[in-house]
């Protein structure tokens, strides 16, 4: 399996209610649409609600951290050659803008390795 994580901050003066109810009611259902090729699509909320915050007692750097499964390599590549598409590409970008502040978004391909914890 291929996962792309994705590690984002909403937009400036959005509260986490308006993010949460954007993200999962439109940018989520567009990028459903857009990548059918996906085997899952993970939003994981960053709460610090009983946790501790980052040192000095900063929030942390992003919102979410988002995962997108693809079943390998070729199927990761198909669903990002849909981007080449500048009207695609233009959709994506638009929807992100009234979302995210896209300009501390950092994505990350990685391999998933498991450890069975049963035994």
């Amino acid at each position: 399996m291929i996962k792309l994580l994705i590690l984002l901050d909403k937009k400036a003066g959005m509260t986490d209610e308006a993010f949460r109810s954007r993200y999962e009611n439109a940018h989520a259902m567009l990028a459903k649409r857009i990548f059918p090729s996906m085997t899952a699509y993970k939003r994981n909320y960053v709460s610090l609600e009983g946790g501790k915050p980052f040192a000095g007692g900063r929030r942390p750097p992003f919102d979410v951290i988002t995962e997108m499964h693809f079943e390998d390599r070729a199927a990761f590549n198909a669903a990002m050659k849909v981007l080449e598409n500048p009207d695609t590409a233009k959709l994506i970008a638009d929807d992100e803008a009234a979302l995210f502040d896209r300009s501390n978004m950092r994505a990350f391909l990685v391999e998933e390795c498991c450890s069975d914890m049963s035994s």
